[in-house]
């Protein structure tokens, strides 16, 4: 089941929760407000806003746990994942990584590189300094940095700290191939 809500619209991290994901990786944070928005979204009271619905696929139909279990249960297993995929989420990283409640901060190769005016090109210079000193300030601020990226990029990232790599299958599966061609010569 994909986790990753269409935007960071409450609406729309609810409709993904709703279906059973035990956490959500919202794309788009750029202030210590959006993130704080997300947490909301996320925790049920007393940490969020989160609609109580505890009947639903999310909370098994209601079988097991008693609504008050079902809350304390979401609320400490829940994973906030937020994307930092723009320039101006880079000028607010100190800002964000003050938001209490976010398990990840996820710095996304992609748009960050489009932000920056070099639109497919996650491999300049200027675009990876900037994803190692964002990676960096996540674990010098005692968090669990992430990203994505090429099987050299990953490598690269995890000597940077990231903990959480998220990776698409047919990438993993061009590399394995690509590799297994190189090896036999096929």
């Amino acid at each position: 089941m994909d986790f990753r809500p269409p935007s960071r619209d409450p609406v729309d991290i609810l409709r993904v929760l709703d279906r059973g994901a035990m956490g959500v990786q919202v794309p788009h944070i750029n202030t210590a407000d959006d993130a704080r928005a997300v947490v909301e979204a996320v925790k049920y009271h007393p940490l969020g806003t989160r609609g109580l619905a505890a009947s639903t696929r999310a909370g098994n139909y209601g079988i097991g746990l008693t609504a008050a279990e079902y809350v304390a249960q979401v609320n400490r297993e829940t994973l906030v994942c937020v994307q930092l995929e723009e320039g101006e989420a880079l000028r607010n990283i100190n800002a964000i990584l003050k938001v209490e409640g976010i398990d990840v901060f996820f710095v996304g190769p992609s748009d960050l590189a489009q932000s920056m005016g070099f639109p497919g090109r996650t491999d300049t210079p200027v675009v990876q300094q900037m994803i190692r000193a964002t990676l960096d300030a996540i674990v010098a601020a005692g968090k669990v940095p992430g990203s994505t990226g090429s099987d050299a990029d990953i490598a690269d990232y995890l000597k940077h700290g990231c903990r959480y790599v998220y990776t698409h299958i047919p990438r993993l599966l061009a590399a394995g191939a690509a590799a297994f061609r190189a090896t036999t010569g096929t």
